[in-house]
């Protein structure tokens, strides 16, 4: 039977059982390769008032069933879709992606990244082209902050050299004029930042 993560109560995720229906036409189902976690997306979740919670918000599975009026769709196809944490993935065909060859899934499923950066142009007053500041620099902004830098990631995707470094020359490399850093003193408590990088 298949399994899903659920936030049952406050604070609780649990393993629960559920069952596929039948497909609508448009439908695809899928058994599920990978899903993609935010610990402050989940965690939010689950400090919430509202529960029973399925979390998840991007899955790539592999095409095992297909409805009625379903084109362009193939059994075994690979597709990424906005899915949850369960066994199975079942999606309007039109609301997926396929992958392209050779695309692992586990890298496929962080496309969904890019997303999260570019809900900042539907809730603020940011355009493309305007000065911002970015506050994070983690992996969830990387993804969608190249795009509307409208810069490319350098061809080694930053992932030579030191963790502060790397970083730094990744942010670069999408076209961001100043990045600063964190300092971290010897009391182990935070600095005033100060310009790691300028180009």
């Amino acid at each position: 039977m298949p399994q899903e993560i659920l936030i049952s109560t406050k604070q609780t995720f649990v393993l629960g059982n559920y069952e596929d229906g039948a497909l609508l036409p448009g439908q695809i189902r899928g058994r599920t390769l990978c899903t993609l976690i935010s610990q402050g997306t989940e965690l939010g979740w689950a400090n919430g008032d509202v529960f029973p919670i399925r979390p998840g918000y991007a899955a790539v599975f592999e095409v095992t069933e297909i409805g009625e009026d379903v084109d362009g769709v193939s059994v075994g196809d690979r597709r990424f879709a906005m899915g949850q944490h369960r066994s199975t993935q079942t999606h309007d065909a039109r609301h997926t992606l396929a992958l392209p060859d050779g695309l692992a899934p586990d890298r496929a499923v962080l496309a969904r990244l890019m997303g999260v950066s570019m809900t900042s142009l539907m809730t603020t007053k940011a355009r493309p082209g305007d000065r911002v500041v970015v506050s994070g620099g983690g992996a969830g902004w990387l993804p969608g902050c190249a795009p509307l830098c409208d810069r490319r990631l350098s061809r080694d995707g930053g992932r030579s050299g030191s963790g502060q470094a790397r970083s730094g020359r990744s942010k670069r490399n999408c076209g961001l004029p100043s990045v600063y850093r964190r300092r971290i003193g010897p009391d182990r408590k935070s600095r005033p930042r100060r310009r790691l990088f300028r180009s």
